[in-house]
């Protein structure tokens, strides 16, 4: 590791010392470069919520995106459902549910701000141009001409942003943080063509969403690989919870049909019932037999269901022979259903196959209720952090938990950018970048490799044997990408290394939590058990992650 002097306008410039990547070489002079009160890596709707928030306030703001400006998101790929308090659905009980379903590993001051906050949501949307129906829990976003609403929420929060003067960075890779001793002064970055280019910033903000596209089975886009979490951890940052993934019970699976997730609601009558026809809900989640409830409410469980139906070699449908108003069903009201019938499905083609996929990751960076983490200047919102859903995410919390807390963080770290003395400035690093030429299609087969070891070793059902043979294979893939040489972004080597980083965290603390607890299940360990009611912590010591169980007692 090189290490590079950066000289920061306000600060003392003798211990102005940061850590860079490996073959970046500096110029001897100072040019200029780009600078801004606030830098947000990610662009999903919580790094577009925040630059809006942060832009509003006064401060200048550059948005750093992988794709396009929210089309490499989960946003994108959602069913634009946002739960809030409601007249139907009091603060209280929202909060209690959230909780309940997060099997009490909830850090309940975070809960406490988005049930609170959350029913600021609609009146975000109507101010950024959105449309959405009102629902007894929240809102729904209406779908005008698309399936997936997010694509024109991210649609419209790029014009109005574009409007509010924020700089748009897109098909940018953002590979580290750069340092002042504990402060986050800016990012290093690639564009489309491989070129390096550093940012300074006062603040920083990581939205970059969770980790599930990991894994070889998930409906997440495949940017979302933990590299927000990566990257804070190498910063100084704390994570957690890395171990509960909540996975989608409903992903298609049928021959001739494409794969795509079924969001609820669903048509009455649905079930989920194995190859013999029994019906899995009522066989394994007797207490919630109505699917739509249960696919939104005990997700875990019924992810569960099907994965023990599976082990004992007996396949999971979707079964619509009993489902009613079929012919009343269009793209506003039941929207999954009505992607089935533009596939022409109808309830007398009886089944189709379905199998759970990686949805959502849980565990992510720790945050304060300014969404600060540990390294000063540096705030996080949305998927990338931990400690919200506990070990289970209610349906509806993760697009509000996106609006609450990336407005919170745009505006905080505006707040404290602009208060600070002096303009952002940094003794720059070399733009040109020696590429060397490499085997992409081994990099290609090492993520695919990656893929296969989180769905055996992390998927729904897990065990010691698995854990620790997922841990063998994430050390000789990692020898395997310390001898590969750089590459261009669409197939980094940096990429590689973030999700090993990530990987390996969720394996331990897995392997750690000895007991099962909502999305995480053990073979050996079945029952909850409330020694283990606490949070597996991980931090970063050089090229070594340190894990500690830090007990909720403790934190009351």
């Amino acid at each position: 590791m090189r290490i590079a002097t950066i000289e920061n306008e306000g600060s003392d410039a003798s211990t102005g010392k940061i850590d860079i990547a490996p073959n970046r070489l500096l110029r001897e002079e100072e040019r200029p470069m780009e600078r801004f009160d606030v830098c947000i890596v990610g662009s999903g709707l919580a790094g577009m919520s925040g630059a809006y928030e942060a832009a509003r306030a006064g401060a200048s703001v550059c948005l750093m995106g992988k794709g396009g400006v929210g089309k490499a998101s989960a946003t994108s790929m959602s069913a634009g459902i946002f739960t809030h308090p409601t007249e139907g659905l009091r603060e209280e009980e929202l909060f209690k549910a959230t909780i309940d379903i997060g099997r009490n590993m909830n850090d309940e001051r975070l809960v406490r701000i988005l049930v609170t906050n959350g029913r600021t949501v609609p009146e975000f949307l109507s101010e950024v141009g959105i449309t959405y129906e009102t629902k007894p829990s929240g809102i729904t976003l209406r779908r005008q001409r698309l399936m997936f609403p997010g694509v024109e929420l991210a649609q419209l929060m790029k014009k109005v942003l574009a409007d509010l003067g924020v700089v748009l960075f897109e098909r940018c890779v953002t590979e580290s943080l750069i340092l002042e001793r504990n402060r986050c002064i800016g990012t290093l970055n690639f564009d489309k063509n491989g070129n390096t280019f550093p940012i300074a910033s006062h603040s920083t903000i990581l939205a970059t969403g969770g980790f599930c596209a990991v894994f070889g089975d998930h409906d997440n886009p495949s940017g979302l690989v933990g590299d927000g979490i990566a990257m804070g951890l190498r910063a100084g940052a704390l994570a957690r919870d890395l171990e509960f993934v909540q996975f989608f019970p409903i992903g298609m699976k049928q021959e001739g049909f494409p794969p795509f997730v079924l969001f609820p609601p669903y048509a009455n009558g649905a079930r989920i019932v194995n190859e013999k026809g029994d019906d899995v809900l009522r066989k394994r989640v007797p207490e919630e037999t109505d699917l739509t409830r249960a696919v939104l409410l005990q997700r875990d469980k019924v992810c569960q269901a099907i994965a023990f139906e599976e082990d004992r070699g007996r396949k999971c449908y979707l079964d619509l022979s009993n489902a009613t108003g079929w012919d009343k069903i269009d793209m506003e009201t039941l929207n999954s259903m009505y992607q089935l019938k533009t596939y022409g499905f109808s309830p007398s083609d009886g089944k189709v196959r379905i199998r759970p996929t990686a949805h959502h990751s849980m565990g992510g960076l720790v945050i304060d209720e300014c969404c600060q983490t540990e390294v000063i200047g540096l705030y996080a919102a949305g998927e990338v952090v931990g400690g919200l859903h506990g070990a289970n995410r209610r349906g509806g919390n993760a697009l509000t938990e996106a609006v609450v807390f990336g407005r919170i963080a745009g505006r905080i770290a505006a707040e404290r950018a602009m208060g600070r003395q002096g303009t952002p400035s940094t003794r720059l690093l070399d733009d040109e970048l020696t590429m060397k030429e490499t085997d992409t299609t081994h990099l290609s087969k090492m993520r695919k490799a990656i893929g296969e070891v989180c769905t055996k070793s992390l998927g729904i059902v897990r065990s010691r044997e698995g854990l620790v043979n997922g841990l063998e294979w994430v050390n000789r893939l990692r020898q395997e990408a310390r001898s590969t040489s750089e590459v261009s972004m669409e197939d980094g080597k940096k990429d590689i290394e973030n999700i090993l980083v990530v990987v390996e965290g969720a394996l331990n603390s897995a392997l750690l939590r000895q007991e099962s607890r909502g999305s995480h299940f053990r073979r050996d360990f079945p029952v909850e058990d409330e020694r283990w009611l606490g949070h597996v912590e991980v931090s970063m010591s050089g090229s070594d992650l340190i894990y500690s169980f830090v007990s909720k007692k403790t934190l009351t």
